[in-house]
């Protein structure tokens, strides 16, 4: 078995008599009782609360390079002060890669099976962690398009003709492609004749495709529609097109199927 010691101090840890020096003598004495061969120390002088410390980063490196058999630290949170880096740690990297953990002052010890057990508690509070925030999310964006809000802010999600600024959708110079693309659908030109008209043209310096045409006229948010999970909300924004004339266009593209 290979084991990887990881320490880390700050200046507030050495006051306390975390140094570096003890945490890794104290560790190697374990291995040394267990005759477990040391692969290497990584130690890292710098706070708990960042992610991105270099010799972590190394020794994550070493694990996913499947180097590694077993870790072994002085405390849990030698690892991280965050509770959250600490899950992804051991989910993503230690269980992921079938790689063991002993935490000295916490009697933590994984290839044990009470320490697999406690390791699997572990996990499983992590999920939960992740559910309690995916449900906040969906909470939250349900409320916005409750509210009218606009559900895409992110650079190439925001719908064509549309900015986004301050929770709205705000209509832009690109409005009169939409509205060109509504009209020649309505007087019969089919999404592929008109993807290869608009590529042709050189419209947005892109090559366009039948189902770009198809999604911006199936889209509600042309209509003032904020739409989430398949239902439809008022929304605060300006409509682009008439909502008559969006349903001749609909009905348009259904004779299509």
């Amino acid at each position: 078995m290979r084991a990887a010691i990881y320490t880390r101090v700050s200046t507030f840890d050495q006051v306390n008599g975390y140094s570096l020096d003890m945490q890794a003598h104290l560790a190697k004495q374990y291995c040394r009782d267990k005759g477990i061969d040391i692969y290497d120390v990584y130690c890292d002088e710098i706070t708990g609360a960042k992610f991105d410390r270099p010799q972590l980063q190394r020794m994550l490196t070493d694990i996913v390079s499947k180097k590694i058999d077993l870790v072994v630290i002085h405390k849990l949170d030698r690892l991280s002060r965050s509770l959250k880096d600490t899950f992804v740690i051991v989910e993503d990297y230690l269980i992921a890669n079938d790689v063991e953990l002993v935490s000295l002052s916490e009697a933590i010890d994984t290839t044990t099976p009470i320490g697999k057990m406690m390791m699997g508690q572990f996990a499983l509070y992590a999920q939960y962690e992740r559910d309690v925030i995916r449900e906040r999310m969906i909470m939250g964006k349900y409320g916005r398009a409750m509210t009218g809000k606009a559900m895409s802010w992110a650079p190439g999600y925001t719908p064509l003709g549309y900015d986004y600024k301050d929770g709205l959708y705000i209509p832009n110079n690109d409005k009169i492609i939409v509205v060109e693309i509504f009209d020649e659908l309505y007087k019969g030109t089919k999404p592929k004749s008109l993807a290869k008209k608009l590529t042709y043209k050189g419209t947005l310096n892109k090559k366009w495709y039948h189902t770009s045409i198809k999604y911006i006229a199936r889209n509600p948010v042309y209509i003032g529609k904020i739409k989430w999970r398949g239902k439809e909300f008022e929304g605060n924004h300006q409509p682009l097109i008439a909502k008559d004339f969006f349903r001749a266009v609909q009905e348009i593209l259904d004779e299509y199927k």
